[in-house]
C-alpha cells in the first residue's frame, strides 16, 4: 500500500513539474508574441505617416518595377488599383493617391 503512494505522489509531482514548465513556457511566448506584434504595429504608424508624402510623387511604373525587383505578388484591383503583397494601391491617373495597409 506503501508503495501505491509513494508512485502516486511521485506521478503527482512529476505532472505538476510538467505542467508548471507549460505554463511558463506559454508565458514566454505570449511576452514575445505580445512584443513582436508591439513592434509590427508601430512599423505600420511610421508607414501610414511616411507614405502620404510619397505619394504625389510615385507612379505606378515605379510601385511595380519595385514590387517585381522585390519579388512580391503582384494583382491587378479594380481599375484604379493593385495590391502589392497585402498592399493596396489607388492610382488617378499615373500617380499613387492612396495606400491601405492590411
Amino acid at each position: 500500500m506503501s508503495k501505491t503512494i509513494v508512485f502516486m505522489l511521485l506521478f503527482s509531482a512529476a505532472i505538476n513539474v510538467a505542467l508548471l514548465y507549460r505554463v511558463f513556457d506559454l508565458g514566454v511566448t505570449i511576452t514575445y508574441g505580445e512584443e513582436e506584434t508591439r513592434q509590427r504595429n508601430q512599423q505600420v504608424m511610421e508607414l501610414e505617416k511616411l507614405l502620404p508624402l510619397l505619394m504625389g510623387t510615385t507612379t505606378q511604373e515605379q510601385v511595380l518595377r519595385a514590387a517585381n525587383k522585390a519579388g512580391l505578388e503582384v494583382m491587378k484591383s479594380g481599375d484604379d488599383g493593385i495590391l502589392v503583397g497585402m498592399t493596396h494601391f489607388s492610382f488617378s491617373g499615373n500617380k499613387v493617391t492612396s495606400v491601405t495597409l492590411n
